[in-house]
Formats: C-alpha cells, structure tokens, sequence
C-alpha cells in the first residue's frame, strides 16, 4: 500500500496490479477518456471565457454621446467633453472617424437616418 500511495503522491492518476483484471482495465481506460475528454471541454469553453472577457472590456469603454453638444455621459448622470474622457482612458482607442459626406466635403448636408 505505501508503494500505491507514493505513486500517486509522484503524480500517477491510477495503477493497476498484476495479474490484472481486463475488464477492470477497459473500465479504467474509458474513466481516463472521460476525463481527458472534460479536460478538452474545459479548455474551450476557457477560450470562449477568455474572449466573452476581451469583448466585454472593449465595451465598457463605449461612449453614451449627446449627439448636440457631442459631451459624454459618466456613470453618475455628469456630462463631460469628449476628449476628457478619451485622455484618461487610452483603451478606447481611435475613436475619431469622418463621416462620408464631411469626406466629400457635404458636412451640411447631414439627415436623419431613415426609419424602417
């Protein structure tokens, strides 16, 4: 029994004695399988966590905008600029795009966008 026990403590998932019983040992086999196969699970679903997790923190530092006065709402109801914000959270990136008519030059003719 001290044999067993230092085995395991060495890192041995399982032993077998001999003489060996066959079906004990496909029994053992399929326990192995099974485990390999949670541990495969696992990992997946792991990634998936991981990736849930990057996508959630890009989304947090998404903007409420006022579309007037282009401020920004905080978690406690306070509007500030745009470029306050921006300059003490440099995860959000480039956040600066043209639109298509300030590009061709029409930035006064800027509509609504039509409901559906």
């Amino acid at each position: 029994m001290a044999d067993i026990v230092s085995g395991l403590h060495s890192g041995a998932d399982d032993y077998v004695t001999k003489p060996f019983d066959p079906e004990e040992l496909r029994a053992r086999v399929r326990v192995g399988e099974r485990v390999l196969n949670l541990q495969s699970s696992l990992s997946t679903k792991l990634v998936a966590l991981e990736n849930a997790l990057v996508n959630e923190h890009v989304l947090q530092h998404l903007l409420p905008v006022c579309p007037s006065c282009k401020g920004h709402r905080d978690n406690v109801e306070y509007w500030h600029e745009v470029q306050d914000y921006l300059s003490t959270h440099r995860e959000a990136g480039d956040y600066q795009q043209i639109c298509l008519h300030c590009q061709n030059g029409n930035s006064s003719k800027h509509t609504a966008p039509q409901k559906s």
